[in-house]
């Protein structure tokens, strides 16, 4: 489900939002005091310390800021991931200009992979940037200095139909068209 927001184009049946609904889950458009509450959710989780380094209060700070400039400069990004009924932000999930292609991008607590949000979050992203975005191609990079995470983000690219493009020495980039994720989802073209 989509809250209302400014139309798209004259003949599209869909708004652009900065909310979206699922089974389990709010997303939202973020905010700078869910960017806090993330960084010391982060901190606290083992599944996103890689190297035993962790992002500095200012480093956190300059990616809230990058994450709500994105949304200022698009009208989409990143949005806080919200587990129904639940006041604190799970993490975050959305799609990210780079360059000349647009990056599906999540990073949710490792509490809430079990659950498999993380699908059912980055499923919602991929229909929004299919549907109402119209992208024809997205794509998602994992990272092998964390193995685990890395084992994660590959499992739930797989799941969404992702297949990898590229193999490199430290990361791999996965994608999906709108004509593939058309045929699995049986979306409107």
């Amino acid at each position: 489900m989509h809250k209302q927001g400014k139309q798209v184009s004259d003949h599209s049946q869909y708004t652009l939002t900065t909310e979206l609904e699922t089974e389990h889950l709010v997303l939202r458009r973020p905010t700078q005091q869910d960017g806090e509450v993330l960084f010391q959710r982060w901190l606290a989780d083992e599944l996103h310390q890689p190297s035993g380094d962790v992002l500095t209060q200012e480093e956190t700070h300059q990616c809230i800021a990058n994450v709500l400039s994105h949304w200022d400069q698009y009208d989409f990004g990143c949005w806080s991931v919200f587990e129904r009924g639940k006041h604190q932000p799970a993490g975050l999930c959305g799609l990210t200009r780079t360059q000349d292609e647009i990056e599906l991008t999540y990073s949710l607590t490792s509490e809430y992979w079990e659950h498999d949000f993380a699908t059912e979050a980055t499923t919602a992203c991929l229909a929004y940037g299919f549907r109402v975005l119209g992208i024809e191609r997205i794509i998602a990079h994992t990272h092998e200095e964390n193995p685990a995470l890395e084992r994660a983000l590959a499992q739930t690219l797989a799941k969404l139909g992702m297949h990898q493009r590229e193999h490199g020495e430290t990361q791999h980039v996965y994608e999906i068209t709108r004509a593939e994720w058309t045929c699995q989802h049986l979306i409107p073209a």
